[in-house]
């Protein structure tokens, strides 16, 4: 937990917390320990943030970010699908271009599950994918736009503040709810 950078504070918590169910016979094995610490995130975690905060007026945005190597592309795939079944008009935005192969491995699961992509060539201003996948979105009445970004950790201050374009980027062209 202390890799993934959830927090020393978190952690001890919930180490204690795992302690205390297993002296009371709540955890009887190992196995028992990751729904358990499912179950404690899930209460820490605010009602209102278990939900997607959608825009008055589509779409609605969501920005993917996370280190290299977490599941980015595929949790998009998966939350692409999962509007596109709901009915609703989904497009992605390969905004990381810096991974080699990143934009060529989101363009393949658009493919996949039906969903327009707006991409750029690897290299490319992230900034800009960003703009146009707005335009786009915004032209052909999308209902979310799925942005997909480059691996970062909060150290890494350029990356950081290119997520701080991308933001600023989206927020000129859609209305973000508060």
């Amino acid at each position: 937990m202390l890799a993934a950078d959830m927090g020393p504070t978190v952690v001890a918590d919930l180490i204690s917390e795992v302690r205390q169910s297993w002296k009371k016979g709540e955890i009887q094995n190992s196995e028992d320990i990751v729904t358990f610490l499912q179950t404690q995130l899930l209460r820490r975690w605010p009602v209102d943030d278990l939900q997607i905060k959608w825009a008055p007026n589509k779409p609605t945005v969501i920005l993917v970010t996370g280190v290299n190597g977490s599941g980015k592309t595929t949790s998009i795939a998966k939350l692409a699908y999962h509007f596109k079944k709901e009915g609703r008009k989904v497009l992605v935005a390969a905004c990381d271009t810096f991974r080699a192969a990143a934009v060529e491995q989101l363009t393949i699961w658009a493919e996949r599950i039906g969903v327009p992509i707006v991409k750029h060539d690897q290299g490319a201003d992230p900034g800009a994918v960003a703009y146009d996948a707005c335009e786009a979105a915004v032209a052909r009445g999308i209902d979310v736009v799925i942005v997909d970004t480059a691996g970062r950790l909060h150290t890494q201050d350029h990356l950081m503040r290119e997520l701080g374009k991308i933001q600023r980027v989206i927020q000129k062209k859609i209305e973000v709810p508060a």
